[in-house]
């Protein structure tokens, strides 16, 4: 698999940018100069929002779900949901649910969002939803597959070529070529995602419609 550098330096590639940057880890780069400066600044970040954008095979993984709260009338969530659930801890993004007797998880109407503790939970009405699906934040470059490996570079060349290019376009081309390999996994997975409301995020996707 694809290290970091290797990842990054595609990325640089893509942008027209002919600095190889050296070793296996973004953390060993010192940020000499302004190209390693914005790999350091972006390369996390993208990595985290792809990770959330598409259930990766690497990643995908179910875990058990815990009841944490029974709606009663107290709580400001208790007109929308019936029961809140215990988010888990190492989820990027969380999928599906299930019920006890296995109903389809996409079935099952839920939402992400924080309870009156201020905790994230999983809300649903559905009183025994038993395991999820989500997609864990897995980190490691040695873990990643080739999929998300190219998407990692077009998305990472979209937030590099403003500041190293001042190219809008080509940010925006760089960012529609990271979704379509997220498109690619989502449909592997049998994952439906409305692609208006759920497309990666981008500052230049509209660049030319000249905003």
């Amino acid at each position: 698999m694809a290290t970091e550098i290797e990842i990054a330096n595609r990325a640089l590639g893509l942008v027209g940018i002919s600095k190889v940057l050296p070793g296996l880890s973004i953390a060993l780069l010192d940020g000499e100069d302004d190209t390693e400066a914005q790999v350091i600044l972006w390369f996390a970040t993208c990595r985290d929002v792809l990770l959330q954008a598409a259930p990766w095979t690497f990643g995908i993984s179910s875990s058990a779900l815990t009841l944490q709260e029974t709606a009663d009338g107290t709580q400001t969530w208790a007109n929308e949901w019936l029961y809140s659930y215990r988010y888990p801890s190492t989820a990027a993004r969380v999928w599906k649910i299930m019920s006890r007797a296995g109903r389809r998880a996409n079935k099952i109407p839920m939402q992400v969002r924080r309870d009156d503790t201020g905790a994230v939970s999983v809300m649903t009405d559905e009183p025994e939803a038993r395991a999820l699906i989500m997609s864990n934040a897995v980190t490691l470059a040695s873990n990643w597959d080739a999929t998300f490996g190219m998407a990692l570079s077009h998305y990472l060349a979209s937030m590099l070529a403003m500041p190293l290019r001042s190219d809008k376009e080509l940010a925006r081309q760089q960012t529609v070529l990271a979704n379509e390999f997220v498109a690619r996994a989502r449909e592997a997975a049998g994952i439906e995602v409305e692609p208006t409301t759920d497309n990666l995020p981008s500052m230049f996707l509209d660049a030319r419609r000249g905003s």
